[in-house]
Formats: structure tokens, sequence, C-alpha cells
């Protein structure tokens, strides 16, 4: 009598771990990438409180109602941190500015991100906008999700010179939010404890 017991114990031991198995993968299986990824480079000095123009990396980007958008989010983000946007191009302190956004079949990937803090050979490139990108993958989990990258190099304009540049990167579902409120999300995170640990990308939920 005591062998059909043990036996039937097994069978719920076994129904339990396959209900557990198959609630892992369902869990696999709606998740999605999470966070915004942060990386930033400086020369470890302090940047004082000053006014700041906000240009586009893209100039032909520059009176789009898109970039707009996005320098009014970033201007409130640097006067946060003591840096105030003036019209013009006078101030001492130039905020460049690109945004791109894809939709990616693989996990997120950065884009060559240019490493050119304390240069002097600053040039625009880039672009604000909304390209679509969809490389080759087997990795369902990734499949139809939007990737936005906002990038924001402080430049002393007498000298050209890259004193501070970050990247932040997110990953969002198809229908997780527009352009603009996803960058509100990368900016907010990107100047979180401005300036940063240089050299080291974190992530920020």
């Amino acid at each position: 009598r005591g062998a059909p017991r043990k036996a039937g114990m097994n069978k719920i031991v076994v129904h339990l771990a396959a209900f557990g198995l198959l609630s892992i993968l369902a869990g696999c299986a709606t998740s999605g990438p999470k966070g915004t990824d942060v990386t930033r480079f400086h020369l470890d000095k302090p940047i004082a409180p000053q006014p700041v123009n906000i240009e586009a990396a893209d100039s032909n980007a520059a009176d789009s109602l898109a970039f707009n958008s996005y320098s009014n989010i970033i201007a409130a983000e640097l006067k946060k941190i003591g840096l105030e946007q003036v019209a013009g191009d006078s101030a001492a302190l130039l905020a460049v500015v690109n945004v791109t956004r894809s939709m990616q079949q693989a996990p997120p990937k950065r884009s060559a991100f240019s490493i050119g803090v304390g240069g002097g050979s600053y040039g625009s490139g880039g672009g604000i906008g909304a390209g679509v990108n969809m490389p080759v993958s087997g990795n369902d989990k990734y499949n139809g999700v939007f990737v936005t990258e906002l990038e924001v190099k402080l430049i002393e304009r007498e000298t050209n010179t890259v004193t501070w540049e970050g990247s932040a990167m997110r990953a969002t579902p198809s229908g997780g939010g527009n352009a603009t409120e996803v960058v509100q999300q990368l900016a907010t995170a990107l100047f979180q404890d401005f300036p940063g640990e240089s050299g080291t990308t974190v992530t920020v939920n």
C-alpha cells in the first residue's frame, strides 16, 4: 500500500515542477528589455553653473518640431545642474544633442558612441529622427522593440573641447510610449547624479 502512495506523490511533484517551468517560460516570453543604459565620459573637473546654447548634431534637423521638443527636455534637465539655456550662439558652453530611434529584432546594441572628451576636433554629425533598422536575428524575445538613444556633448566653444559627453539608451516594446516620452526618460537618467562616473555604464530603471 505504501508504494502506490509514493508514486502518487511523485506525480504531484512532477506536475508542480512542470507548472513552475511553464511559469518561468511564460515570464521569459512576456518580459522585455527594461531600464535605461547610461554611459558617461568627462574630464573629472567641475562644470560651473553658466549659460548654455543647445544645438542639434544634425543642422538639418535644427528647425524640426521633433528637435524643438527634445531641446526643451534637455534644457530643463540642464537647468537642474546649473546650466541655463540662452538664445543665440554666444554662450561659452555648447550642448550638442543627438537622438536616434530605430526598430530592432536583435538585442539592442549601441550606436558607435564616439569618445571625444578632452579633444579639440568636434564636428557635427549624426542626426535626429526615426530611422528604421531591421537586423537579422533569431532571438524572438526582442522582436518589435524600439531602441531610442540620446547623446549629449558639452563643448567649450572657445577651445572646441568636449568636457562631458553621455549616452542613454532604452528599448521599449511597440506601443510602449511615444518618442518624446522616451526621450524624457533618457534625459532624466542621463543627467542623474551628474556628472556621473566616467567610463562606466549603469542601468537606471
